[in-house]
């Protein structure tokens, strides 16, 4: 029955070509072009899609004035309603070398292209031959695109030659039942299916629920008078994006120009990202800016760029501290921020010494002289201060007192307020004081921050007995050729009433020597000329503790004997003479060597006769030497000093008079420090800064000379900023698409090597935000982009900042780093619907289709045994229509959005008489309305809604079904609907 139907529709369209044989068809819109021929075939397409909606068909109009174009106010068929006269798409078909052999404008319902053959006339000579493939083009009048026509997925249905659906054929060319389409499947059951694809032979079709349903796939060849139905959907679908070659984004496939080219500007190329631009320093798609004071900063200038808060307040390289641009306010050492040079360091400046009443540790600077503020100290008195009398003399003694800041020293006072002498020690003698009175001192310390109170008054009555000495015998011995001799009355010493010069009432000369063997011991003073000789047994110097203390007396001494022998000098202390001098060093000279002197401590050496045998005596102290190999090494807000440790005694002055301590000087306007160790680490306040020391070597004698070395504190290291890691964020799906915005915490951090205090501040390097800024670690702010949108990115900088005093006298200075966030920012996204399966579009029902009139109707005229919906039979022969229901509400949404859903389905159109012969419905026309709705109807009925009802006669239609939900993304799905005549048997008499 569809081969008639097929046939009868060929001689139709013949009739009307032939009409026009040989006359040429030129479309102005495409310049396509044709001649009629007598040799002719025809693609019939069922639907034409472009890009998912129908092609735009064309209106027939009445030509009333026969111009040939519609004109204004001439009936037409407003097949879309819009109000105007609508031209179709064009549809032209073409052989491989491009000869257009037929075009046609698209029709509601079917379109039928003409394929012209070669009949002989010059005129269609390129035309097809048997076997030829014409392929089709499709102009889209609304982009001016013309498409590729794809038939991959358009089906034909037939039964074959045979009339018979390959499940039931015999594979003899014949049915194993007698099929009837039209009565469900006649007297054809399960035990008639044949095994195998096609058992006659008659066709390659694959069947189906008893419909043979074959997928072109390909155009078919051309063959003179064939007619090739293509049913469902034919596709030209539009490749949108950039058509111009000189763009960047130029795409050779794209077929229509959506308005996306773009193209760089100066200083920038296609290899630069879309929409890039050259910034203040010349980089295309750099980041550099200009900032706040003016001055292209940031990317690759390398500067730091000056930023504006919402305050108003600029902080950057340029900026002075109060936030002004190239301002004159600088901070001073205390981090006040002005422009008046004479209030400078006054909130830091007081008192700096740690050792001071009124130390403040956050001051760097001290004031001078008295101002109030300045420091001040306490200086304490001595402790446990005695007066012990001797003869003539008294022995001053009191506790040694540690204080903070430099060495105490000592002024001794009389009961008169007279200054009778300064010290360093805590003991020191008063000589030459009249025999048998009463001497009252009393003592107070001092340094160079201050001094003591005085100390209580101490009296005491010195003795009478004023003429002796204190000191030491010398005895020489020797043994030697086979005898023995000794020299053991020499003395020297100290006595208050004695000179260092010859003195008769103390020294004495040594006397004359015997004729026999001998060894004397003498002091050889030949600068005090004496009448009785140049050589003394006794040598008494005065005494001066306090002299003593640093400085030396030295006394040469000389043995000498006429024998040859093994000689022994022994010294022994007098009485008294150790309590006066037992922290006084005292050494003996001989042969080149220093040996600390003990009471009674006896020294041998070898003698040769009538050879002198010097030595010497040395009673006093010195100060240390200069200390040796000072070094200095800088570090983290500090630095350490080195030097050597003391010489062993005795050999040189530096062993035999060695530092006990050692005091550090600084150049910081600290008080100097004494200390024991010969390395010293001493914190400082600055960074990056030089600082010098002096030290000095100390011992009882008083300081040794000054040595100094200078170091460099280590350069404070720039923070670490670290800005996060890079954001990928999304706008919510939330069922609107009016939704563009997302909100965006970027959290930093940073570390500063030194632990330092930072600050942070945050800009935006690219990016559309308005006035963007902070001064937290962290800020919030919201971001857009609109649904359909690409990415946006935006990109952000933090700068870490620290403070550090650099500098003798220090002052704030500051490092930065930064680090860059970049944002990236996600438009709306949302997935497509989904369609349902063509079989979940039909509602079932109880899938019994009316049959008989003893059957329950339940007003869906679908059998599910069949497939095909069947008109009820009624018991009227007027009814001619089945009801089919269909639905969409399997159709689901990934993310649950609001659906809607259109419905295009086919019909018959209803029929008209075609006075002019164009084989199409023209308004003054006459036509069948078989509904009474006054207006031709085209062949296709559209809904919108989830569910519809609709009648069909006996026929096959399609159902298209678009779902889309609110963001405009759309599934679809289609139905084939076959629609049986109203099923009867023919009446049985029985005349019994």
């Amino acid at each position: 029955m569809e081969g008639k139907i097929m046939k009868k529709n060929f001689i139709k369209i013949l009739f009307i070509l032939i009409t026009f044989s040989h006359s040429r068809d030129i479309d102005e819109a495409t310049g396509w072009s044709f001649f009629q021929s007598q040799k002719q075939a025809f693609y019939m397409l069922q639907n034409i899609t472009v890009n998912g909606d129908l092609a735009e068909a064309f209106e027939d109009f009445s030509d009333l004035n026969n111009n040939g174009q519609w004109d204004s106010g001439e009936p037409f068929n407003d097949l879309n309603s819009n109000g105007v006269q609508d031209k179709g798409d064009i549809v032209g078909a073409f052989l491989s070398d491009g000869t257009c052999v037929g075009w046609i404008e698209v029709s509601a319902g079917f379109t039928t292209i003409p394929l012209m053959g070669n009949d002989g006339d010059p005129s269609s000579v390129n035309y097809c031959e048997p076997g030829d493939i014409p392929y089709l083009l499709l102009f889209d009048r609304t982009y001016g695109s013309i498409l590729n026509v794809d038939i991959s997925n358009a089906i034909y249905i037939d039964f074959g030659s045979d009339s018979c659906p390959d499940q039931y054929e015999n594979g003899s060319g014949g049915c194993n039942c007698n099929y009837d389409p039209n009565s469900n499947g006649g007297d054809c059951s399960d035990e008639d299916l044949s095994e195998g694809e096609d058992p006659n032979g008659d066709n390659s079709d694959i069947w189906e629920d008893g419909l043979e349903v074959t997928l072109y796939g390909e155009f078919p060849g051309w063959l003179e008078n064939e007619i090739y139905v293509m049913q469902s959907n034919s596709i030209a679908d539009n490749i949108f994006g950039c058509q111009n070659v000189s763009a960047c984004n130029y795409d050779l496939s794209v077929t229509t120009s959506d308005g996306s080219c773009w193209y760089p500007v100066d200083g920038c190329s296609c290899d630069d990202p879309e929409g890039a631009e050259v910034d203040c320093a010349g980089i295309c798609a750099g980041t550099a800016l200009v900032d706040a004071c003016g001055i292209c900063a940031g990317g690759s200038t390398g500067l730091a760029p000056n930023v504006e808060s919402d305050d108003s307040f600029i902080t950057g390289p340029n900026a002075d501290c109060a936030g002004v641009c190239d301002g004159s306010s600088y901070e001073d050492a205390c981090g006040a921020c002005d422009s008046d040079s004479s209030n400078d360091n006054l909130a830091c400046t007081g008192c700096t010494d740690i050792c001071a009443d009124n130390y403040n540790q956050n001051d760097l600077f001290d004031l001078e002289g008295n101002q109030e503020g300045a420091c001040s100290y306490t200086i304490p008195s001595v402790q446990n201060f005695s007066n012990n009398p001797g003869d003539c003399r008294l022995s001053l003694s009191w506790d040694s007192l540690e204080v903070c800041g430099p060495e105490l020293k000592y002024e001794i006072y009389d009961q008169n307020d007279n200054f009778i002498k300064e010290t360093s020690n805590s003991t020191t003698q008063i000589l030459g004081l009249d025999p048998d009175s009463e001497f009252c001192y009393y003592i107070i310390s001092k340094n160079e921050n201050g001094q003591s109170l005085p100390s209580d008054l101490r009296c005491s009555v010195v003795g009478s007995d004023c003429g002796g000495f204190i000191g030491m015998q010398l005895s020489a011995s020797i043994s030697g050729w086979n005898q023995s001799h000794i020299d053991q009355y020499n003395y020297l010493g100290f006595s208050s009433s004695a000179s260092d010069d010859y003195d008769q009432s103390s020294d004495v000369v040594e006397p004359p020597i015997g004729p026999n063997y001998w060894i004397s011991l003498y002091f050889p003073h030949p600068d005090w000329a004496g009448v009785l000789g140049n050589n003394f047994t006794q040598d008494i110097r005065l005494e001066d503790y306090d002299f003593l203390s640093n400085n030396l007396q030295i006394w040469e001494g000389e043995i000498l004997s006429n024998i040859t022998g093994n000689a022994i000098l022994k010294l022994d202390f007098l009485d008294g003479f150790i309590e006066a001098f037992e922290n006084i060093p005292m050494y003996l000279k001989l042969n080149d060597d220093f040996i600390p002197i003990e009471d009674g401590m006896v020294t041998e050496f070898g003698m040769y006769s009538d050879i002198i045998k010097p030595f010497s005596i040395l009673i006093g102290n010195l100060p240390p030497q200069t200390i040796t190999n000072l070094s200095s090494i800088g570090g983290d807000l500090s630095a350490e000093i080195f030097w050597d440790e003391p010489e062993l005694c005795c050999s040189s002055l530096r062993g035999r008079y060695p530092a006990k301590s050692y005091n550090v000087y600084f150049d910081t306007g600290e008080n100097p420090i004494n200390i024991v160790d010969t390395s010293y680490l001493h914190s400082l306040p600055s960074y990056e800064t030089q600082f010098c020391f002096i030290v000095k070597a100390v011992n009882d004698a008083g300081e040794g000379p000054a040595l100094s070395t200078c170091a460099i504190t280590n350069e404070n290291l720039d923070p670490i900023a670290y800005a996060g890691d890079d954001q990928f964020v999304f706008v919510e799906h939330d069922g609107d698409i009016e939704t563009n915005s997302v909100f965006v915490e970027l959290t930093g951090s940073g570390f500063d090597p030194e632990g330092s205090s930072l600050t942070y501040s945050w800009n935006q390097v690219s990016g559309d935000i308005d006035s963007f800024y902070s001064e937290e670690y962290s800020a919030t702010f919201e971001v857009n982009n609109e649904f359909g949108n690409n990415q946006k990115v935006y990109v952000f900088e933090l700068i870490v900042t620290d403070s550090y005093f650099k500098g003798n006298p220090s002052y704030v200075e500051h490092r930065s780093s930064s680090d860059f966030v970049s944002v990236i920012v996600n438009a709306e996204q949302n997935q497509s619907p989904l369609g349902p399966n063509p079989a979940d579009l039909i509602i079932v029902g109880d899938g019994l289709a009316t049959y008989t009139t003893n059957m329950l109707n339940d007003s869906n005229d679908y059998d599910a045994y069949t497939s095909y919906w069947v008109v009820p039979h009624d018991g009227s022969p007027a009814t001619n229509e089945a009801t089919i229901l269909l639905t969409a509400e399997s159709s689901s949404d990934p993310e649950n959005d609001e659906l809607t859903y259109s419905w295009s389905v086919t019909y018959e159109p209803e029929p008209f008489t075609d006075w002019n012969g164009d084989g199409l419905y023209s308004p003054v026309e006459q036509f069948d309305d078989l509904n009474g709705n006054g207006v031709w109807d085209t062949g296709i009925e559209f809904f919108e809604s989830e569910v519809i009802e609709i009648d069909r006669k006996e026929g096959v239609y399609e159902a298209h079904l678009t779902i889309t939900d609110v963001y405009g993304a759309t599934a679809t799905a289609d139905i084939v609907v076959g629609v049986q005549g109203e099923y009867n048997e023919a009446p049985t008499s029985n005349a019994g």
